[in-house]
């Protein structure tokens, strides 16, 4: 993805489609509907521009208007590009199978994340059969920094490198026991490198302990990782790197083997 800056001397760049993408992303996860003020507060443009953005959005059925309360949400339309993607994206269609699979043998929430800009994005994210996690669902993303998925991509770059993305965040503990400084990040980071795997505990959810390994190809490059998602009270620290360690390297391995 293109800086700011280097938008403004690329003269391909159309700013108005930038423009209406910036409404359409401006409809987060956080609220289902947006009034016009909404939008403007979110995309920093003013009534003119965002009233014609959002009409033309809401003809191309990308956006849908509730006549009462004058108020825009996302249409079903917006899932169209999404399913194209998951259908004919080369890890989703290759993983797929491995990861239900590796779901069978686990029982827990499993799924394959992936770096996108500074977040961990989870193109397969498949629940278990004991929990429901609100957030499973594709395209579902968290801070590089805050999770397994993140720490696993991070280790693929320069310390050097993953000493900048973390000073770009302002780490907040979720939980008593999340991890929030850059030394404690970087170690496990570190740690990812030498052991081919990250765990962590009750960093996002109480309850939870997660593990994830990289899948790496044949010239060293790191596409994603697998991730498992499981409860403290079924598995240990120890069991999760003496058990269930292996079982997710050879999917991985499995994985980017596959044809």
């Amino acid at each position: 993805m293109k800086s700011k800056d280097e938008t403004r001397v690329d003269r391909l760049f159309v700013a108005s489609v930038e423009k209406a993408f910036s409404v359409l992303e401006a409809f987060g996860t956080d609220r289902r509907d947006l009034g016009l003020s909404d939008v403007m507060e979110r995309t920093g443009m003013e009534k003119s521009a965002v009233q014609r953005y959002i009409h033309t959005l809401n003809l191309l059925g990308y956006l849908e208007k509730d006549v009462a309360s004058r108020r825009f949400s996302l249409s079903m339309k917006v899932l169209e590009p999404a399913n194209s993607f998951l259908r004919v994206d080369p890890l989703v269609t290759r993983a797929t199978p491995f990861i239900f699979d590796l779901r069978r043998k686990i029982d827990g929430r499993v799924g394959v994340g992936c770096m996108h800009g500074h977040e961990a994005l989870y193109i397969i994210p498949l629940q278990s059969n004991k929990v429901v996690f609100q957030n499973a669902h594709p395209g579902f993303k968290v801070p590089l920094y805050s999770n397994t998925t993140g720490r696993v991509l991070l280790s693929s770059l320069p310390d050097e490198q993953v000493r900048k993305i973390l000073k770009k965040y302002d780490m907040k503990k979720v939980t008593p026991y999340s991890k929030v400084t850059i030394e404690e990040v970087l170690a496990d980071v570190q740690e990812t490198r030498l052991k081919g795997y990250c765990i962590t505990e009750e960093e996002l959810r109480l309850g939870d302990i997660n593990l994830a390994v990289p899948l790496i190809d044949s010239n060293g490059f790191t596409h994603g990782t697998v991730t498992v998602m499981c409860s403290t009270s079924d598995f240990t620290r120890q069991d999760m790197a003496q058990k269930v360690a292996p079982i997710v390297r050879d999917t991985a391995r499995e994985i980017m083997l596959a044809t």
